[in-house]
């Protein structure tokens, strides 16, 4: 920059002294700044020197009326070039004169313009919404091909305007005078960003009743930027109607034409972006306002009001720079945070290959039980134009690419090209597909969970390939561009064929698939995975999950996971309330709540088995808004969900930080003694004063095995009865208690347990089995308190339960006469019990002693003959024997007697393996007469396979197979 004007030397250095200064402390922007001027003076009145452009300036900021000359230096000659003009006065247009040129535009490459407003790239601002006049042509042309340049004035539509010109010779240029006149009202501002200020606008509308009013805060891309980011703070609203109290954070306005609201977001302000809608923002109206401030890491911030059929509107803002430091800083600390992300170019020349989906050092347990190191998984979590090759080691495995947007965002998958040799099938039809899956699954374990997402299985898988097939075969063009509901989605595909080694093929012949990968800007996010690898460690962020004061019921949900398909590095986390409002209650209410929050673990992603009532459950009326911690012990994932009835705002503020393997440390040595601890080992945990939560999604899976306070709200209206199964070891009665009861007991309510029937009363149930059955029917947002005790016994339950799942064949069990006159048994079961679910492939059941009283009577040769023949003891007159057998239904009758496998024979050597096969319930009863003392040691374990090599000393014969589909058929013939 150069000035011309005669000055003493004084002057001089006094100007230069104040150009460093505002270069300093504006990051060398440019600025260029006329004295002796009155802004109010009539552009007739300007006879004063000219500020001089000198000939290697491009691109300068003016922020001062007064006249102007540019002249064309070496380095600007054929290139384009800016000049900004900006009044830093509110409620001020721009007028501009253009005075005298010398370029003579002889051809399309030369030129001279001006601009209503400010813009670069494709972007122009104001955008086309903010403008009056929708059709009005923003570009002003002053040096046309063909034509004489005359003097022409222009007044700007707001407070901003911008000169961009192309000059191909030296020494040439044009010169015009800016003036800013003072109005009543400018609908549009433009605002510079003053570092290390706090600065304060008001967007106004008095008369007007429909109107766009917005203030731009911008950089363009050529200026060293002055902020990287910019905090905001409401201080004071009047939009739209219905005023409601201010909330601390932000929810969700009506914007569907009709209503008034406010937009406070950013741009990127990069190229292909498109400027219909802000990339980051918030909305804020009457109904929904906020006091707490909130970030926006983007380069350009605008504050849009809408306003449709209201008057005397208003909203007074403040801002402040955020240098980097600032944004690393406030990143973390505030939860309420908006980011503008850096695009990835659409089509790029050469596509990023993934090649490294492989991970050989990887050993994943599979649902069988095997253990297979060629699941090939892969986390994407940026932008881009990928390539995904079928390489020959791959081929034929069920392989996965996880797809992982920031929180604020949402997924968009384009399938650009496919190249299969085989026919492209949907999900679960063929072994070669390609599918677009809504969300992550890994081992049939799903999130978000359907329930919260509302939408089934079958809706959250799409086939991404059959488009491209359809149009090689000119068939109905399919979908090709798919979006997540949340920043999660997820690329399952197999190839059921060996491709040729990738170095004898073309690139272009390479079996794969090519696809676009963009994230979309998301203002409510719902159910937001957090992957807990990504996070720094020397770092705690902030997140906040909130229902946006939606007036319906509403999920909402946080995951925090990590790749559940890689070794393990997490052994959990450590969660820290710090804010929250959940329910507004001004009493204590009974246990119909409608609005809390709840904190679950898992072993993977560990959120859609809800059998055990692993949650830890709190809303206002339990913590009074108390700081406190929680920590997931001994699990790799964990989520905090939100629940609403949709009466009041609720929201959540926390803190997450994995627990690393290596830096874990017992419960009582790593946080402070009053946090509570969940455990994905030992759950749940008991507390006196909170009772625990009892999820039950499809009716019939509520199962209890830990003593505690417990309570069920119904979610959702089952017409069918449902199930509650408790269950403790073989040494231990239970005791039930129900402390509350929500409900009116009639023939459409009610709760049974056992053979008695709950009313209105607090009553106590001692069982008589280690194992109860609840049977309840209760309305939506209606259920009951429960306490659940287990009282220890000198020696085992005659009549015992043990859950299948947890069987063992190192676990010895001993069944045993009381008093020589009780038959006891034991009873195996998939737990907790759901009809034509819980059936058992196989269960082994091995003797390994015995006494029977009637075993000395028989001789060996008796044994192989009452075998050969398939004799029952009772058939051989002895009535003390063990009977072995089962059901498919988990009340079992006579027919365990007369259909199962009688055993009172003296074996030679022990032990003996039986096989049940295909049975809902496994049972081994001790029949004992004339008070005999008779016992047996067995052991249990679930069997993957039907067939077992028999340990008996007759193996030709098959008596220990029992068959409950065979045994159901017979049944129903008798």
């Amino acid at each position: 920059m150069s000035i011309y004007r005669c000055c003493n030397h004084s002057t001089i250095l006094s100007i230069l002294l104040l150009i460093i200064i505002n270069n300093f402390f504006d990051n060398h922007i440019q600025k260029i700044t006329a004295s002796r001027f009155d802004g109010n003076q009539s552009p007739q009145e300007w006879n004063i020197g000219k500020e001089k452009i000198g000939p290697n300036d491009c691109d300068p900021l003016i922020i001062k009326p007064g006249e102007y000359s540019v002249e064309i230096g070496e380095e600007l000659v054929d290139r384009e070039c800016r000049i900004y003009i900006l009044a830093e006065k509110a409620q001020t247009f721009v007028m501009i004169n253009y005075l005298h040129g010398t370029v003579k535009c002889d051809n399309d490459d030369e030129y001279v313009n001006l601009f209503d407003g400010w813009f670069w790239y494709d972007q122009y601002f104001p955008v086309q919404r903010d403008r009056k006049k929708t059709k009005w042509n923003p570009n002003k042309q002053i040096c046309v091909k063909g034509q004489s340049i005359k003097k022409i004035s222009y007044e700007m539509s707001q407070n901003a305007a911008m000169f961009y010109y192309r000059i191909k010779r030296v020494n040439t240029g044009f010169s015009f005078s800016v003036h800013f006149r003072n109005r009543s009202f400018a609908p549009i501002n433009f605002a510079l960003a003053k570092p290390n200020i706090k600065q304060e606008f008001q967007l106004t509308n008095d008369l007007n009743d429909h109107i766009v009013s917005s203030l731009y805060i911008l950089q363009p891309p050529s200026w060293t930027p002055r902020f990287d980011g910019m905090m905001m703070k409401i201080n004071s609203i009047e939009v739209g109607g219905n005023k409601m109290p201010a909330s601390k954070w932000p929810g969700r306005c009506n914007k569907d034409g009709q209503n008034s609201y406010v937009e406070i977001g950013g741009y990127l302000g990069e190229q292909s972006t498109p400027l219909d809608e802000l990339q980051v923002y918030h909305d804020v109206c009457n109904e929904n306002h906020f006091n707490h401030q909130f970030p926006i890491i983007c380069p350009n911030i605008v504050v849009r009001m809408v306003i449709n059929g209201h008057k005397n509107q208003h909203i007074k803002f403040e801002f402040q720079t955020l240098k980097k430091w600032d944004v690393f800083h406030k990143l973390y600390s505030e939860p309420s945070r908006l980011i503008c992300l850096t695009h990835a170019p659409i089509f790029p020349e050469i596509p990023t290959k993934l090649i490294d989906l492989l991970d050989t050092t990887t050993s994943v347990v599979m649902n069988n039980g095997e253990t297979n190191i060629e699941y090939c998984n892969y986390l994407l979590a940026e932008e881009g134009f990928y390539f995904m090759e079928i390489t020959r080691e791959i081929a034929k495995h069920e392989c996965a690419i996880y797809l992982l947007a920031p929180p604020h965002y949402k997924i968009e998958f384009q399938m650009i090209h496919v190249n299969f040799k085989k026919y492209c099938h949907h999900y679960g039809q063929s072994d070669t597909h390609i599918d677009f899956f809504d969300g992550w699954q890994y081992n049939q374990d799903y999130i978000p969970i359907n329930e919260h997402l509302k939408k089934s299985f079958k809706d959250r898988m799409e086939t991404t390939c059959a488009y491209s097939l359809g149009q090689e075969m000119l068939l109905t063009r399919k979908k090709k561009i798919f979006h997540s509901t949340e920043n999660v989605a997820q690329i399952l595909y197999m190839y059921n064929a060996i491709p040729a080694h990738s170095s004898d093929v073309k690139n272009e012949e390479k079996i794969g698939f090519y696809f676009n990968l963009r994230f979309i800007f998301n203002p409510y996010p719902c159910n937001t995975i957090i992957h807990l690898k990504e996070t720094i460690k020397t770092y705690t962020p902030t997140y906040l999950i909130q229902n946006y004061n939606e007036k319906q019921s509403k999920i909402c949900s946080i995951y925090m996971v990590e790749s559940s398909w890689q070794k393990p590095e997490i052994i959990g986390t450590l969660l820290k309330i710090i804010d929250y409002d959940i329910g507004n209650y001004s009493k204590q209410r009974s246990i119909k709540v409608e609005d809390y929050a709840e904190i679950d673990g898992g072993h993977l992603f560990g959120f859609t088995t809800q059998l055990i009532p692993s949650k830890y459950q709190w809303y206002n009326d339990i913590l009074s808004n108390q700081i406190f911690e929680i920590k997931v012990d001994n699990c790799r994932s964990s989520a905090i969900h939100l629940i609403s009835g949709g009466k009041s705002h609720n929201y959540v503020v926390f803190t997450v930080r994995p627990i690393w393997i290596q830096d874990y440390l017992p419960l009582n040595k790593s946080i402070h003694h009053s946090s509570y601890s969940i455990s994905c080992t030992h759950l749940p945990k008991f507390y006196d004063a909170n009772a625990v939560g009892i999820t039950i999604n499809d009716c019939e899976n509520g199962f209890i095995t830990m003593p505690g306070l417990y309570y069920h709200r119904q979610r959702k209206t089952h017409s069918n009865e449902c199930l509650m199964t408790i269950l403790t070891d073989r040494y231990s009665l239970i005791e039930l208690s129900f402390v509350k009861i929500d409900m009116d007991c009639d023939q459409s309510q009610y709760i049974d347990v056992v053979d008695g029937i709950i009313k209105n009363v607090v009553k106590t149930i001692i069982t008589g089995h280690n194992a109860a059955q609840i049977n309840y029917r209760v309305k939506i947002n209606q259920g009951f308190v429960l306490r659940v005790n287990f009282i220890k016994q000198k020696i085992p339950i005659c009549h015992s339960i043990l859950r299948a799942q947890d069987l063992h064949l190192n676990d010895i069990h001993h069944i045993q006469s009381e008093n020589g006159i009780k038959n006891c048994s034991i009873t195996m079961a998939m737990l907790p019990y759901t009809k034509t679910k819980s059936i058992m492939n196989s269960l082994v059941v091995s003797v390994i002693k015995s006494k029977i009283c009637n075993e000395d009577w028989i001789m060996i040769d008796q044994t192989r003959q009452c075998m050969r023949e398939k004799q029952s003891c009772k058939q051989l007159g002895f009535n003390d024997y063990a009977v072995i057998g089962g059901d498919n239904d988990a009340v079992q009758n006579d027919k365990l007697i007369r259909l199962g496998y009688q055993f009172c024979l003296p074996y030679p050597k022990l032990p003996v393996d039986f096989l049940v096969v295909l049975c809902d319930v496994v049972t081994i009863r001790l029949i004992t007469t004339l008070n005999h003392d008779n016992w047996i040691y067995v052991k249990f374990g679930l069997s993957s396979g039907k067939q077992l090599e028999p340990r008996m000393p007759f193996g030709e014969y098959i008596p220990y197979l029992y068959n409950c589909s065979n045994n159901l058929k017979i049944s129903i013939i008798r």
